[in-house]
């Protein structure tokens, strides 16, 4: 499934939004928090504190 669209779709100005297969890739996970899931698939909202 092409997620791509529906992240940008759902997300906010400014936010950074990724899907879970990509979030388990990312070596540092720094400041991503699990959002809401998107057609079935969870997403991580990326936090800048």
């Amino acid at each position: 499934m092409d997620i791509a669209g529906h992240l940008q779709k759902y997300s906010e100005p400014g936010e950074i939004r990724i899907g879970e297969e990509t979030y388990k890739k990312l070596q540092d996970k720094t400041n991503f928090k699990e959002s809401k899931s998107i057609d079935g698939v969870r997403t991580y909202l990326y936090q800048n504190l």
